[in-house]
């Protein structure tokens, strides 16, 4: 379309090594333009955080590295200076069917895979709700918007709210679906995943951007 485009040329022009405000001021003002419009066409809550990255992989790494970072400190326990050895355990619970580079992300964040939870999923690839552990405080709990094989979506409208009373991290690796939330006629599919706590997309699938660029949402923007 015309309209992207011109959207590329002027961010070709204008986002040139934007590291700091004062080496883009222009470009850090476009990121927090985005990061509103972000949230509000994805209907996530208001304030919700944006990251831009190099890929869908990267941004799934920055929102479960936030999630074990932001349980363990609920936990009593400082991982930025104490260090993964003597951390409260975290439950990680993942779709048997969820993408590899969730797990590869498990991995790099020092939380592993022989540990994992993995929960069953249905024929569409969708993850069986009746099937996740007891959630709490402790619990890391990873679902998906379009699956990679089927295009199903989990459901967030059961899981996501009895995740957040329980004090769960829920993260929705979205790289495929998530854009579902901005269409009318497709919405439906994301209901319930705006109480999670981050998601992961990326423009270069759905939105056919031409070059990679991975987002990563965070509802807590401290952490």
């Amino acid at each position: 379309m015309p309209s992207s485009l011109c959207a590329k040329w002027l961010a070709d022009a204008w986002d040139q090594n934007p590291a700091m405000f004062v080496m883009s001021p222009i470009g850090a003002k476009m990121e927090e333009v985005c990061e509103k419009w972000l949230a509000e066409l994805l209907h996530l809550p208001q304030g919700t955080a944006a990251g831009f990255v190099s890929g869908s992989s990267t941004a799934i790494n920055c929102a479960l590295l936030a999630g074990r970072n932001y349980l363990l400190k609920n936990l009593g326990y400082n991982v930025s200076a104490s260090g993964l050895n003597n951390a409260p355990k975290l439950k990680v619970a993942v779709s048997e069917g969820a993408h590899s580079t969730v797990f590869k992300a498990l991995s790099i964040i020092g939380l592993g895979q022989d540990n994992l939870i993995k929960v069953p999923m249905d024929e569409q690839g969708r993850i069986r709700s009746d099937m996740i552990p007891p959630l709490d405080n402790g619990t890391l709990l990873i679902l998906q918007a379009g699956n990679v094989n089927s295009g199903a979506f989990d459901d967030f409208k059961s899981i996501c709210r009895k995740a957040s009373e329980a004090g769960a991290w829920v993260h929705v690796d979205g790289a495929f679906g998530l854009w579902a939330a901005a269409c009318d006629e497709l919405a439906y599919l994301t209901e319930g995943m705006e109480y999670a706590d981050s998601w992961s997309m990326d423009a270069h699938k759905t939105l056919n951007a031409p070059y990679d660029n991975g987002i990563v949402l965070c509802r807590h923007r401290g952490s």
